[in-house]
């Protein structure tokens, strides 16, 4: 089975924007209520479409390499935070978050992978983990895609929220990396998770994982 380990690291650098980004037309609050979402329908969107009414199954659609989508918002609690959404597709692309504060400052820069799903239904899940305390205060945070790959669009978007915390259960190396962890796509876990079946050509499966300690590794 082939898989695609990949680590993320929270990108953190300060720096002054060289113009003012389009804020959201409806300001929120947060932290996201643990199991809700927010209302994809709040942003100022540009070249998509907002699918759905509010809650897991809303998503934006009809994306492409004009689509921006940006949110307006005010953070009620100074704790780290972490930033999630899903994602349906069936080519790839990246999805440039960035995150700026009421002076235009960007506090947090980051690319996300968006993999080929096979399909529009948002099966992959992807985070942004807000390390440090982020200041109580007014907020921006843009949503744009790049590097479209295999189709004309950006696939579908949906289930974001800002999170109290950091929600990281990824596995630390060295050790055991547990299969029930993996996004797949096509293949599926099996037997209490204990094995990987359905593998085939087409089908995939990755998974984040932090890296304690240099070094040369084996996969077994």
């Amino acid at each position: 089975m082939n898989c695609n380990f990949k680590m993320k690291a929270t990108l953190s650098a300060f720096m002054l924007l060289a113009g003012m980004t389009s804020f959201a037309a409806t300001k929120f609050t947060i932290p996201t209520a643990e199991g809700e979402y927010i209302d994809l329908s709040w942003a100022d969107v540009q070249n998509a479409n907002v699918e759905g009414s509010a809650g897991p199954d809303q998503c934006y659609g009809s994306t492409g390499a004009e689509t921006v989508i940006n949110f307006s918002f005010e953070n009620t609690v100074a704790q780290p935070y972490t930033f999630v959404m899903s994602t349906g597709h069936k080519g790839t692309c990246v999805i440039n978050v960035t995150l700026t504060d009421a002076e235009g400052t960007t506090v947090l820069s980051e690319k996300l992978d968006i993999p080929n799903t096979g399909g529009w239904g948002r099966s992959a899940n992807h985070k942004v983990i807000i390390a440090d305390a982020l200041p109580v205060g007014d907020y921006n945070l843009e949503l744009k895609p790049s590097d479209l790959k295999d189709s004309g669009y950006a696939g579908n978007w949906g289930k974001m929220a800002f999170y109290a915390g950091v929600v990281d259960n990824r596995d630390h190396i060295p050790g055991d990396i547990a299969l029930g962890k993996g996004n797949y796509i096509g293949m599926r876990t099996e037997n209490n998770d204990s094995n990987v079946g359905y593998v085939k050509d087409g089908t995939w499966g990755s998974y984040d994982i932090v890296c304690d300690e240099s070094g040369v590794y084996d996969l077994s």
